[in-house]
């Protein structure tokens, strides 16, 4: 009867892992004035919020070589962290700033308000 319960676990379909909704997906190069050099490089995860009249950041994470960013009808940001994280949005977007837009985004939107990525 075990070598059953084996075989099943073995053959049963995984679940879907989790997929978040954004409305855009933002590839953030933030460089050093001084010297040009890109200090560092993130995702920022936005969600247009029609009341404000502007993007709010939902979440953001490094970048990581291993991201994979599929084009489709969706964009869709496929991320190994604890398992796969999977984000779908409308536009995607590549931008090079003097600083960083995450944090000028905490200025304006308190972060414990932000909604956050699905992980599980």
């Amino acid at each position: 009867m075990a070598i059953y319960a084996i075989i099943l676990l073995a053959i049963a379909p995984r679940g879907e892992a989790p997929q978040t909704h954004v409305d855009l997906i933002e590839l953030n190069h933030v460089y050093d004035t001084d010297d040009g050099h890109i200090s560092f490089e993130q995702w920022i995860f936005w969600d247009w919020w029609p009341s404000k009249r502007r993007y709010v950041c939902v979440a953001w994470r490094h970048y990581r070589e291993q991201d994979k960013l599929l084009p489709g009808k969706l964009w869709v940001l496929v991320r190994n962290e604890d398992g796969v994280i999977r984000i779908t949005a409308n536009a995607v977007i590549e931008t090079w700033t003097p600083n960083d837009p995450e944090l000028d985004d905490r200025d304006r939107f308190e972060p414990g308000l932000r909604r956050g990525l699905r992980t599980r």
